[in-house]
Order: C-alpha cells, then sequence, then structure tokens
C-alpha cells in the first residue's frame, strides 16, 4: 500500500529537515521544502520515488469514466495520468497545466488542471 499524506509528510521532514513534523501538513512540509532550497524538482522527486512501484486503483480509473469541467491536483503522483491512458475507457483528453498562473479554457470540458505547490 503506498504512503498516506502522513507518510509522506514524514518521509519529505526527515529528507530535507532531518526531523520529524507531525503536526504539520503534507502541503506545508513540502511547500518549506521547497522554498526553504531544495526546490520543486527535487520535492517531487522524492514523492515519486516513495510512490514507485505502486499501481494505479480502479478508485482513480473510475475518474476517467465521467465528464469533469476540471480536475485539480497537486501532481504528486501520475495516477489520475495514467488512468486517463486507457483510451477504450476515458471519456475526455486530459489537457495538462505546469503553472499555477496558466490560463484555463472555459469553454473547453475536458479540461485538466494540475495546481504545482509553488506561490
Amino acid at each position: 500500500m503506498p504512503p498516506d499524506g502522513d507518510g509522506l509528510r514524514d518521509m519529505l521532514a526527515s529528507k530535507f529537515f532531518g526531523k520529524a513534523m507531525p503536526k504539520r501538513t503534507l502541503q506545508y512540509v513540502a511547500e518549506l521544502a521547497i522554498q526553504s532550497g531544495a526546490g520543486a524538482p527535487l520535492v517531487f522527486e522524492a514523492v515519486n520515488t516513495a510512490l514507485e512501484g505502486y499501481a494505479t486503483s480502479e478508485a482513480h480509473r473510475l475518474v476517467s469514466d465521467f465528464n469533469w469541467r476540471a480536475i485539480a491536483t497537486t501532481n504528486y503522483d501520475m495516477f489520475l495520468e495514467d488512468a486517463y491512458g486507457d483510451a477504450s475507457r476515458r471519456r475526455q483528453t486530459l489537457i495538462s497545466f505546469v503553472k499555477d498562473n496558466q490560463p484555463v479554457d472555459e469553454s473547453n470540458c475536458s479540461t485538466w488542471v494540475g495546481l504545482s505547490l509553488s506561490a
């Protein structure tokens, strides 16, 4: 079973700060690591490494069975992208966004929004 949010938070806190931060959220620890000099690529790589070897779940695949106006995710993992890779199942095509300030095409009902953690 892949690590949950607390497990990812603990891994990031240990890797980038050398101590536990159990009263902080995953988002807080990740943003702090990014802003403290590790940078987004290293933080995302650490999370991706922690999630390697785990398969996309049926719950992730079910998301592709519906029409969505938009889906927002922090994109710590690639599970939803993998779920949308099955062309016979998906109802929409993903359009990835990699920066918070990228414009969203309101007329496109198959928009995929991946939010970055940086401000």
